[in-house]
């Protein structure tokens, strides 16, 4: 198998600029990696899902329009392909349980080293 036919192609969505720009740099510096674009709200994750379905959209539980567990549900709605990875910087329970519900594949703390999720 060939280095592209390994490589993740996702989304970051998150409404804080210097956030996603250093997941980005972290995410990218693996070849396993390819953020193909970025939204700072959850309509413009909605779309860029829709246009460049990624594999992954990591995906902010609480953004600006859209909050992530209802782009989740879209996608899920929709049967997309693009596996939603909530990121957030809450670990309750309750917004956890409502992304798994919402069709997340899974949920990371952004208290979590980046470079043991990307490993």
């Amino acid at each position: 198998m060939t280095a592209s036919a390994l490589s993740i192609r996702l989304v970051i969505a998150d409404d804080h600029p210097a956030l996603r720009a250093g997941v980005r740099a972290v995410l990218e510096a693996s070849d396993r990696i390819t953020v193909v674009a970025e939204a700072g709200g959850g309509a413009e994750a909605l779309r860029l899902a829709r246009l460049h379905t990624p594999d992954v959209l990591l995906v902010d539980v609480e953004m600006p329009d859209l909050d992530g567990i209802a782009v989740a549900e879209a996608l899920a709605a929709e049967r997309s392909t693009t596996r939603v990875l909530a990121f957030s910087a809450y670990d309750d329970r309750a917004y956890v349980a409502r992304m798994l519900d919402a069709g997340a594949a899974g949920y990371i703390t952004k208290d979590q080293p980046l470079p043991l999720v990307v490993e």
